[in-house]
């Protein structure tokens, strides 16, 4: 009765420990119980988490993403990080036309500040313009 009493008032105390989690707590306060009597015990007491089920969004209703399909729409930046032989690491923003998957631009060094990358945008926007033809906010020419 005590064990049942305890392990009640574990899983109101810790809510998301299922009853292997609460097996350990209480063996670690010292009770010699199986686990299968701790999985019975649960079961009895109802103390499992439900699980919820995820709402499914019809596919009628679900927007498909907007695709350039001409050269210069849109443009992706992403920027990656490795490492020499020697351990230092260096850092790349690579800016990358999503229509041509061409990448007019790569910038690499070991540090790259927001002002840097501002001008790899300015630069690349006086060479081949901005994308559809809009300046992009933030972005001085």
């Amino acid at each position: 009765m005590r064990l049942r009493e305890r392990l009640i008032t574990l899983s109101g105390k810790h809510r998301r420990y299922g009853y292997r989690m609460l097996h350990a707590r209480l063996v670690r306060e010292g009770f010699k119980v199986n686990v299968k009597v701790v999985e019975r015990i649960y079961r009895e007491e109802r103390l499992w988490l439900r699980r919820t089920k995820r709402k499914k969004i019809p596919k009628e209703g679900r927007e498909r993403g907007w695709c350039p399909i001409a050269a210069n729409q849109r443009w992706s930046l992403d920027f990656t990080s490795d490492a020499q032989a020697n351990g230092r690491k260096f850092r790349t923003a690579n800016l990358k036309d999503d229509c041509t998957r061409e990448c007019p631009a790569i910038e690499v060094d070991f540090s790259l500040p927001g002002e840097r990358v501002v001008e790899l945008l300015n630069r690349v926007a006086r060479e081949r313009g901005h994308p559809c033809g809009q300046s992009l906010p933030g972005i001085l020419i």
